[in-house]
């Protein structure tokens, strides 16, 4: 005792400690009560949990761990609870038995059971036990307070609530709300209500039931503020009425952006420097939603029928779609200790609220007069002057028939009521008129096509691309990639549609792109895969540029730049058949030393002219590999896409004998 007492006195508290430091093994099972009594027996747990793949004895470590929650006070308790909870490797060899001395805490109506019901609920959320046993226990004890007029402790409130958010029951929803609904009324049970409702629009899918959830969350939440006078509760009911007022049809104002930043600033200072219990994430969800509500501020002019910057509200209204998908707004209680990277897809239901706002905006006239005006800028940039080519001259007439036939404009004789919220795209006269031209004009068409490309949404298919290839580069880019998580997601996601585009094309005919299955003697080089992505990057609102030099030292093929980073996208053609791996093998490393001065994600297109008899599927053509060319420097993320240019339609497959070949799964990354 003595030793240890000695070992104890020479350490500090404020610090993690190991195993070896608290005398091994042996000593911190012997020293149970001595540990205890010091203040050392939360450090202990902690070390024991950390170090449990190497435990000699993890039968005594166990027994270490529930006698330790057995005989804790209250306090201390509450620590072990959350270094227990947050130990995979611990729980995999102890969960069973914590949850048997938990379920003789839940005999007794006081705080202790309450603490323990809460250690319990984590432990089912995280799949370590039965569900049922626990959400029963939840609903009877809170039936019990309510009907004595116990105050609901936050520890039964966190748990009704996490449960609530999780399985749904009815019986806990009404556990909630007899203390919301109490004489003294519970403002944590209101919050927890308030961030339920968050939920549910989130996960709504028509815009009434979103709208209706959005509108219920701010009552809870002002209900809150008003019976506590909480900062939270202000700024969430800021946000939550915001987002309802945007959803509704109403614009958001510089002025609503300000308020709700303070008040979000006012909220978040007050805990800076305090630990955040588990449930916390769901709150610091705030700097999220405040961001998104700025980007709503930014396509307040989006129904103007002139826009007077228009590459700017196509990057405002942009700004918003990757707001949505790539801020966490929406904390799954079974990820709160972990780090969210991207939006879930229960945050599907954001889009039902925001998107048909957008979407309106980008429907009336002024949204194919602004992309018209991007394609003549474009033509200015590859040519001295516009007026030596035909199709400037059509497709200047054609936008200038749209400005006249602006509902606003005197020309147009009325028009339709572009505060209809029902208006689509198909509907709209500028539309209409736009067909007209394309039907007339072979390069009206290609704009009709391309602008309907870039306004509809990816498929499931391509969601689900978009989402493995984000968490890819997540994974083997250095460095804080979720910063710049919304750029690489526009990225990406223009990348799909690009290739997707040509997955689909006819490889014959005569109206085949011409670097599609071309004459063998007379093949493309790579510069016209360059161009046409930068075109295509280009009009999907980004800043897009082929033929950059100094970049990296070098020059790079198409440079896409934002704000604060910038990617390179290194474009090369091949005439044989080359694996992923032979392909990054080949390529990466020049691709990677374009980033050198920027962030870790950087990009690879290949023009492949290997002759297919069947075509890769567009989750086959792109994957992702982690490269580092020395020690000393960073770790980048290479994402590569294979654009197919030599492959015969599906039609021949039947023309060939023999059935189709059946291939093992291969999973990429």
């Amino acid at each position: 005792m003595d030793d240890m007492s000695t070992l104890l006195n020479g350490l500090d508290l404020r610090y993690a400690v190991s195993v070896a430091e608290l005398g091994g093994e042996e000593a911190i099972y012997q020293q149970r009560q001595l540990l205890a009594g010091k203040g050392w027996l939360i450090p202990a747990v902690d070390a024991l949990c950390r170090e449990w793949p190497t435990l000699i004895n993890r039968e005594n470590a166990r027994d270490f761990l529930v006698e330790a929650l057995q005989e804790a006070d209250l306090f201390t308790f509450d620590g072990l609870a959350d270094v227990i909870s947050l130990s995979p490797a611990a729980l995999s060899g102890a969960a069973t038995h914590v949850v048997e001395l938990l379920r003789a805490f839940n005999q007794t109506a006081d705080l202790r059971q309450d603490m323990a019901l809460e250690l319990w609920t984590r432990l089912a959320i995280g799949g370590w036990c039965s569900a049922l046993e626990v959400r029963a226990a939840l609903a009877t004890r809170a039936t019990h307070a309510a009907s004595v007029g116990e105050d609901a402790s936050p520890y039964l409130v966190r748990s009704l609530g996490a449960a609530f958010d999780r399985w749904n029951d009815n019986e806990l929803e009404e556990g909630l709300r007899l203390f919301a609904d109490a004489e003294d009324s519970n403002s944590d049970s209101l919050m927890e209500l308030g961030f339920h409702s968050i939920g549910r629009a989130a996960a709504a899918g028509t815009l009434t039931a979103a709208l209706d959830e959005m509108r219920m969350a701010t009552v809870w939440f002002t209900r809150a503020e008003q019976d506590d006078d909480r900062r939270d509760a202000h700024a969430f009911a800021l946000i939550t009425g915001r987002i309802h007022h945007f959803g509704s049809g109403n614009p958001i104002t510089p002025e609503d952006v300000t308020e709700v930043e303070d008040s979000v600033y006012t909220y978040l200072s007050g805990f800076v420097g305090e630990e955040p219990h588990w449930r916390q994430p769901r709150a610091d969800t705030s700097a999220s939603w405040a961001r998104l509500i700025s980007s709503l501020a930014g396509v307040a002019d989006l129904h103007q029928q002139e826009w007077m910057d228009a590459a700017n509200l196509i990057a405002a209204a942009a700004d918003v779609y990757i707001a949505h998908r790539s801020l966490t707004l929406v904390i799954d209680p079974s990820q709160v200790n972990e780090r969210t990277l991207g939006a879930s897809l229960a945050q599907r239901g954001i889009a039902t609220i925001l998107q048909p706002q957008i979407e309106n905006g980008l429907a009336a006239a002024s949204a194919p007069i602004a992309f018209l005006d991007r394609w003549l800028a474009r033509e200015k940039e590859h040519h001295a002057t516009g007026s030596e080519l035909p199709q400037f001259d059509t497709v200047a007439e054609l936008r200038q028939r749209l400005v006249e036939m602006a509902p606003d404009n005197p020309k147009a004789g009325g028009g339709s009521d572009t505060g209809d919220t029902s208006t689509r795209l198909g509907e709209t006269p500028q539309f209409v008129a736009m067909k007209a031209a394309a039907a007339e004009s072979p390069e009206a068409a290609k704009l009709l096509d391309e602008w309907q490309r870039h306004i509809t949404p990816l498929n499931f298919a391509q969601e689900e691309l978009l989402e493995r290839l984000i968490k890819g580069i997540h994974d083997h880019a250095e460095g804080n990639s979720v910063a710049y998580d919304g750029q690489m997601r526009a990225l990406v996601s223009a990348l799909i549609r690009f290739t997707a585009r040509y997955l689909d094309q006819l490889q014959s005919g005569q109206r085949k792109v011409p670097w599609l299955r071309p004459e063998k003697t007379d093949l493309p080089g790579e510069d016209v895969l360059a161009d046409s992505l930068d075109d295509a990057l280009y009009f999907a609102g980004l800043n897009s540029k082929a033929e950059v030099a100094n970049v990296g030292g070098g020059r790079v093929d198409v440079l896409v730049e934002f704000q604060r980073c910038r990617f390179a996208i290194e474009v090369k053609r091949e005439l044989t058949h080359h694996t992923d791996d032979q392909l990054v093998s080949k390529y990466g490393t020049q691709a990677v030393q374009y980033a050198a001065t920027d962030v870790t994600a950087v990009f690879l297109a290949v023009l492949d002219y290997f002759e297919r008899q069947e075509r890769l599927d567009i989750d086959a053509v792109f994957w992702t590999r982690q490269l580092q060319l020395d020690p000393l420097s960073r770790k980048y993320a290479l994402t590569a896409l294979r654009v197919q240019a030599h492959v015969d339609s599906p039609s021949a497959s039947s023309r060939r004998s023999g059935y189709g070949r059946v291939s093992k799964p291969n999973n990429r990354v």
